[in-house]
């Protein structure tokens, strides 16, 4: 599974909200949604290094 399907995973199944998890790893809403979309989207926004760290950090931990 990818970042971003995990991400989605927990946010169906988990009941936890993209706001929650940005908080965690030092991002907003907006910046974590955009980078969940696909990425021929004109709308995608990739996150920057240390937000990435933060994420697959906070991914293992689930």
């Amino acid at each position: 599974m990818t970042a971003i399907e995990k991400l989605k995973y927990i946010k169906e199944n988990n009941g936890v909200t993209y706001t929650f998890i940005a908080k965690k790893i030092g991002t907003t809403y907006n910046r974590l949604y955009r980078y969940t979309l696909p990425r021929g989207n004109e709308n995608y926004r990739d996150l920057s290094n240390n937000v990435k760290e933060n994420l697959y950090k906070y991914l293992e931990e689930m």
